[in-house]
């Protein structure tokens, strides 16, 4: 579902994930872990067990060469650049995207995989995010600028505006605004992050299947999985496939 290429509704789904070649014992394995179906309502079956996708998931390979990372401040540079246009843009946007990743030998360890639905309003994911990696920065900085601002202003050293705005020197909120919001959205935070439109070559069919045998490695070498949960996620087929990897 992140890539939209791989949503099960779309025309070349079941091509690519009829493309992957499975070992006889996997297959055989998840044979045996799909519990039996029986008739509920009308017709309508229901499976006892749901644990056959997760093992089946479990027991995939893992390709080294799609186990990616980019960093946080690249993910959402420009101002969420990769989110706003990540899984809706042309050929040079998607290399250009891809190209902010490095391949973990290089850069290190995951810290975090982000898992999130492309049916979610980008500007939600794009504030969350930046609330969570940069918003303790601004607040820091934010508040200290603020503190030189109104002792400045009571030092004499810039003008006295009144009246104050909610009882605080208008040099505070100046100082301390100034300095929040260009915080928020430029600090480097360079935390190693999976993000699905950076770390998987969107232009490539087989890489994308090739990076769906190998979730659930690429999230076993994550320190932290990270949900942007909204109403949609738990609809979306490759949200579910991450959170069951």
């Amino acid at each position: 579902e992140s890539m939209e290429s791989m949503e099960p509704e779309s025309a070349d789904f079941d091509a690519n994930f009829g493309a992957l070649e499975l070992e006889d014992s996997t297959t055989s394995s998840l044979s045996s872990t799909q519990a039996e179906t029986k008739p509920v309502h009308e017709g309508v079956q229901k499976q006892a067990d749901p644990t056959g996708l997760v093992d089946f998931i479990a027991r995939l390979d893992v390709d080294p060469s799609v186990v990616r990372a980019t960093t946080s401040c690249k993910a959402l540079g420009n101002f969420g650049e990769a989110l706003r246009s990540g899984g809706r843009c042309g050929p040079l946007q998607r290399l250009h995207l891809y190209l902010k990743s490095n391949s973990v030998e290089e850069i290190g360890e995951i810290q975090e995989f982000w898992s999130h639905s492309w049916h979610m309003a980008p500007w939600k994911k794009i504030m969350c995010l930046l609330m969570l990696k940069n918003g303790v920065a601004a607040g820091v900085l934010g508040t200290l600028a603020a503190l030189f601002g109104g002792g400045f202003a009571f030092l004499g050293l810039l003008p006295l505006v009144r009246p104050a705005v909610l009882g605080v020197s208008i040099w505070s909120q100046v100082f301390g605004s100034l300095t929040f919001f260009p915080t928020l959205l430029w600090w480097r935070n360079n935390e190693r992050v999976f993000l699905d439109c950076c770390c998987i070559d969107q232009r490539s069919a087989q890489k994308k299947v090739m990076a769906l045998k190998s979730m659930a490695g690429i999230l076993k070498q994550s320190q932290r999985l990270l949900v942007i949960w909204d109403p949609t996620y738990v609809q979306r087929f490759w949200c579910v496939f991450e959170l069951a990897a």
